[in-house]
């Protein structure tokens, strides 16, 4: 795996390199939704206002009408908030109420989602978080029907809520892809949809797919290193022409550049020269009246 692009998914904290999980689960989520877009628009790193606070990622419903496809976006209303935890951080009822309060903070600074019935909250970690889903229940949430990797629930004065095990066999293959219990099934289906979107959105899976290698390497050794890099590679291959290719027009604009400036450069001289021309001129002019001399010829 190249060292500079798994570099992309870490950072260091106490001299130990640690995941970067939001970039991943960002792009992942875009990828899983794709085929929704139209009907979808994704912001990340949302400012709430002047303090130090923002929400991770928050999908917004940009239209009423048409039908959404994907299982995940069929749950959404107008204004989506998703909030993402790694299987190391806990998924409590704190966490829930930390996000509520996101939803409110954004509900009061944007006049184009009318209530709270227009929110959403997502809640995205690998495993069931059993304390989290007894809380809701024993609080009065309804509990919805849904796949079983997704619970849902509902309570009238509070968004909806569904909580996503990224782990669960049945889960979206993107976002299993962030969970420690990925298998070669799950990379073989990552593959397949991404074979199925455009050049310039398969970047984004690139990241994903190397912060899963990194979560998962140890497990089936040389196997499943051999596997993520035979999967890696074809994304690493394209998005090294596309570096080709920007490089080819960077060197193409400084050319042009270098042209530009040598066509400046030469305008600058004739600019010189002209002015040149045009004072020997005039003192021919005037040596010509000091002799008493016809100046029409000039």
């Amino acid at each position: 795996m190249d060292k500079e692009l798994l570099d992309k998914s870490t950072c260091t904290r106490e001299g130990r390199p640690h995941n970067q999980y939001h970039p991943a689960f960002c792009n992942a989520m875009e990828l899983e939704l794709f085929f929704d877009r139209a009907l979808l628009e994704f912001r990340q790193s949302v400012k709430m206002n002047s303090l130090p606070r923002e929400i991770d990622f928050l999908i917004i419903r940009k239209e009423k009408e048409g039908e959404i496809k994907n299982e995940l976006a069929r749950f959404f209303k107008k204004c989506n908030i998703w909030e993402f935890k790694s299987y190391r951080d806990s998924l409590s009822v704190s966490v829930y109420h930390k996000t509520m309060s996101y939803a409110y903070e954004y509900l009061s600074l944007n006049k184009d989602v009318e209530g709270i019935h227009e929110v959403t909250l997502s809640f995205l970690r690998e495993g069931k978080p059993r304390n989290l889903i007894r809380w809701l229940a024993r609080s009065g949430f309804e509990k919805l029907s849904s796949p079983d990797w997704v619970v849902r629930f509902r309570k009238t004065g509070c968004p909806d809520v569904q909580i996503v095990n990224t782990a669960h066999s049945q889960a979206p293959v993107f976002l299993r892809l962030l969970s420690h219990k990925v298998d070669s099934e799950d990379i073989k289906s990552a593959t397949e949809y991404i074979n199925m979107l455009p050049d310039g959105e398969r970047d984004k899976a690139r990241i994903v797919i190397e912060l899963s290698y990194r979560m998962n390497k140890d497990k089936g050794g040389d196997q499943m290193s051999g596997f993520f890099e035979t999967y890696v590679d074809p994304l690493k291959e394209i998005i090294e022409q596309k570096d080709v290719q920007l490089e080819e027009k960077d060197v193409q604009l400084e050319q042009k550049e270098v042209q530009l400036e040598q066509k400046d450069a030469q305008i600058k001289l004739d600019e010189v020269e002209i002015r040149k021309r045009d004072e020997l001129i005039n003192r021919m002019k005037e040596e010509i009246r000091r002799l008493g001399g016809n100046i029409a010829m000039f």
